[in-house]
C-alpha cells in the first residue's frame, strides 16, 4: 500500500499497525488472549465439576485465522504486488446470517445525523442440507453461497484463477471448520503464500 512504515512520515501507519496488534494479538486486553483466559476459566471449571462432554480450545489460533489479499503480476520482468483494501464490512455467520455494507462501529457511522453509512443484516429462511464441522447441517442457501464464492476467489478455486485445474478439483470448501479445510487448505495455502512473498521479496530488495 502507499507509504514505508519505517519512513519518517509512516508514523500513521504505525499507528494503525499498532492498534491492530493490540485489538488482535498483543496485550491482555487482546482478542486472542482474551480467548485463551475464557478458555482457562472454562477448563478449570470443568476439572472442578468433573467430567462433563465439553471441550475446551485453548489456542485461538485453531479456529481464527487474521489473513490479507495480494495482487501480483509482472511489470518490466519484475514481480509487483499490491495490497488489496477492501472498504466493505462482510460477516457471514454459521452459513446462515449475513452482515454487509461500509458501517463501521464509530459514532460517523452509527449516530445516524452526521455522515451516515450503511450496513444490512440478511438472515437467510431458505435452507438447503450441508455440513458443518464433519456433520448434517441445515445451512442458509445464500449465505453459503456466498462464503463459498468468497472462500473460492481467496483460495484460486474460481474457474479463471491461476491455480491449476487439478487443485480446483480436489478441494472442497463446504465445511469450513473441519481440520481437513481449514489446517490443510486454508491455514497450508496462507503459510505457503507469505512464505513465498517473504522469499521474492528477499531477492528482490
Amino acid at each position: 500500500f502507499e507509504g514505508n512504515v519505517g519512513a519518517p512520515g509512516g508514523s500513521a501507519l504505525q499507528a494503525v499497525l499498532h492498534w491492530t496488534y493490540r485489538s488482535l494479538s498483543r496485550g491482555p486486553n487482546s482478542l486472542f488472549e482474551q480467548l485463551k483466559a475464557v478458555s482457562f476459566d472454562i477448563e478449570f471449571s470443568v476439572k472442578m465439576l468433573g467430567n462433563l462432554a465439553f471441550q475446551v480450545v485453548p489456542d485461538p489460533h485453531e479456529y481464527i485465522s487474521v489473513c490479507s489479499l495480494r495482487t501480483y503480476d509482472m511489470l518490466c520482468g519484475k514481480l509487483m504486488s499490491e495490497l488489496i483494501y477492501i472498504h466493505c464490512k462482510l460477516l457471514i455467520v454459521d452459513d446462515e446470517h449475513v452482515i454487509i455494507g461500509s458501517a463501521n462501529i464509530n459514532d460517523r457511522s452509527q449516530v445516524g445525523n452526521r455522515d451516515s453509512e450503511v450496513c444490512l443484516l440478511y438472515t437467510d429462511t431458505q435452507k438447503e442440507k450441508s455440513v458443518m464441522n464433519g456433520r448434517p447441517y441445515e445451512a442458509g442457501k445464500f449465505a453459503k453461497s456466498l462464503r463459498l464464492q468468497c472462500m473460492k476467489e481467496h483460495l484460486g478455486l474460481l474457474p479463471d484463477s491461476r491455480r491449476p485445474a487439478k487443485f480446483k478439483y480436489d478441494v472442497s470448501c463446504d465445511d469450513p471448520v473441519s481440520e481437513s479445510f481449514f489446517v490443510d487448505v486454508w491455514q497450508k495455502t496462507a503459510h505457503s503464500n507469505m512464505n513465498i512473498y517473504e522469499e521474492v521479496n528477499q531477492y528482490d530488495s
